[in-house]
């Protein structure tokens, strides 16, 4: 007699949550938090960055004077002892460069279209 168990594995799925917001200007500070609904500790976290690994760190990830570059599709998961979580859902982070508006004198008044012969 063959005995078959059959063990079911929870794989939670992160949220991923941008504060202030997603849409933010060169210089401003953004922190990406990648939240997991388990009890359990000792979760390694990886983040992603349009689909490339781009570190592994703790929970939160910060930058503190984000750059046009930073922008882009982000997910994380997380892992612990060897096991993997679901892809957090992606979350979009748009940054807008600072334009300086520049005042310009009339300069019409200086070039007449046209002279009188």
């Amino acid at each position: 007699l063959k005995t078959e168990t059959h063990v079911k594995l929870n794989i939670p799925t992160p949220t991923l949550t941008v504060e202030p917001q997603s849409s933010l200007f060169t210089g401003d500070s953004v922190t990406l938090r990648c939240e997991v609904d388990q009890s359990q500790d000792g979760w390694e976290f990886l983040w992603y960055k349009n689909s490339n690994t781009e570190s592994t760190e703790a929970a939160n990830k910060t930058i503190d004077s984000v750059k046009v570059s930073d922008g882009g599709e982000y997910r994380c998961r997380a892992r612990r002892r060897g096991l993997y979580t679901n892809y957090s859902e992606p979350v979009t982070v748009t940054i807008y460069g600072k334009y300086f508006h520049l005042r310009w004198t009339n300069a019409l008044s200086y070039f007449p279209l046209s002279r009188k012969q």
